[in-house]
């Protein structure tokens, strides 16, 4: 499966046929050398390519637009689109995205150690009805980090 097809494929149901991946963290890192990095830290612990992978700034600029193009009523009134802003933004600038799924507790608390190896721009949690900020909970975090929505 390619990338775009890949990101278009999760969980675009939950909330207006915007992406909204329900039970992953998706963490925004200026470096993609950084983001496969720790893709391969994940893998290496057991992870497999639908539990960890790396979105270029490419195809999340070119998927998050068409989702802003093609959302429903359902999408405006939550906070996707806004999300999706601000991965707009990000990808502009040239973040990688690393995608992992943590559905507990305890993955979350996993997956925020190693991304906090690394300086990290964006940080959230997608739960089922909510999206967590995480960047507050990160050291790496870069003095430029972008929190979830737009101000």
């Amino acid at each position: 499966m390619t990338e775009a097809a890949h990101v278009r494929d999760m969980g675009r149901a939950l909330e207006g046929g915007v992406f909204y991946p329900a039970g992953y963290i998706v963490a925004g890192l200026q470096s993609q050398a950084d983001a496969e990095r720790l893709c391969s830290v994940f893998r290496q612990a057991g992870y497999d390519e639908q539990d960890c992978w790396v979105v270029s700034p490419h195809t999340m600029l070119s998927t998050a637009e068409t989702d802003m193009e093609s959302s429903s009523v359902i999408a405006i009134l939550g906070s996707s689109l806004q999300v999706r802003r601000r991965q707009i933004e990000l990808a502009e600038e040239g973040c990688s995205f690393l995608l992992v799924y943590a559905p507990s507790e305890a993955e979350r608390t996993r997956v925020l150690r190693v991304l906090s190896q690394v300086p990290v721009r964006y940080a959230i949690h997608y739960h089922r009805l909510t999206i967590e900020d995480l960047i507050q909970y990160l050291e790496s975090a870069q003095n430029d980090a972008k929190t979830a929505r737009a101000s």
